[in-house]
């Protein structure tokens, strides 16, 4: 049975528009289809633990609450910028949805981490949602967290991978990390016209490292899929090697 909050939560949702209650008009990047894969394949995980990086406007904060109330668990954001630029969006979705609010921790990511892990411990977190910054720098710090925040077996959920800047770091850390990528193709709703448009503009941002490679080989039918979202899962706590590099 499909979670009645979640279907609320997708009819916010039309065209990279969403909008709840008539005073909010919010943009974001997670559609509909994305959201509804991410809720079963966390459900059929059964996980309780979650951390959204870059909670902007609060799509995945609201869908990783909407699991931690089913399973008995607990979110936390990190977003330094929600009450300024973002107007305490989340918070406003959290409960439009009638979902607790959320723990979101308004600094960036390198302070955010040590308030985190001291109350929940490392090796504690089921996933870890990377949409902040998309620099290079920034998105590896984050990565980097993130890998000492998961449990084995975690999930690294990166969003917008068509950056160049992101897929590096995400091809670092996958060839120096024990990481496999995951397969993520939920079918979006776009015309065929729209989408290969879509499709040979993002072309030209690949990276053509491991992670690129593979994303382009999953956008290949514009028509049928072209998500920009990564999942990374965690196979052991082992790190980059003191003696060994293997490359971006």
């Amino acid at each position: 049975m499909i979670n009645e909050k979640l279907k609320k939560l997708q009819r916010t949702i039309k065209d990279k528009v969403f909008f709840y209650e008539r005073e909010y008009r919010i943009t974001g990047s997670f559609e509909k289809n994305e959201i509804s894969e991410l809720y079963r394949l966390f459900k059929l995980r059964n996980d309780r633990f979650f951390i959204d990086i870059g909670v902007g406007k609060g799509i995945t904060t609201a869908l990783c609450s909407i699991i931690a109330e089913e399973n008995r668990g607990v979110v936390y954001g990190i977003d330094p910028c929600q009450s300024s630029e973002h107007q305490s969006s989340a918070y406003s979705l959290c409960k439009y949805l009638s979902l607790e609010p959320p723990r979101i921790i308004e600094k960036k990511t390198l302070s955010a981490a040590g308030v985190i892990l001291g109350e929940a411990g490392e090796g504690s977190v089921d996933v870890v949602v990377v949409d902040g910054d998309h620099r290079f720098e920034s998105t590896m710090v984050d990565l980097v967290f993130a890998h000492e925040a998961l449990k084995v077996g975690g999930m690294i959920v990166i969003d917008d991978c068509y950056y160049k800047q992101k897929q590096l770091a995400a091809n670092y850390f996958v060839k120096n990390y024990d990481y496999s990528v995951q397969p993520f193709n939920p079918t979006l709703s776009r015309n065929a016209l729209k989408s290969i448009a879509r499709f040979i503009f993002h072309s030209f941002k690949y990276d053509w490292g491991l992670v690129g490679v593979i994303r382009y080989i999953q956008v290949f039918s514009p028509w049928k899929n072209d998500s920009y979202v990564v999942l990374l899962k965690k196979e052991s706590d082992n790190g980059v090697d003191y003696w060994q590099f293997n490359g971006m």
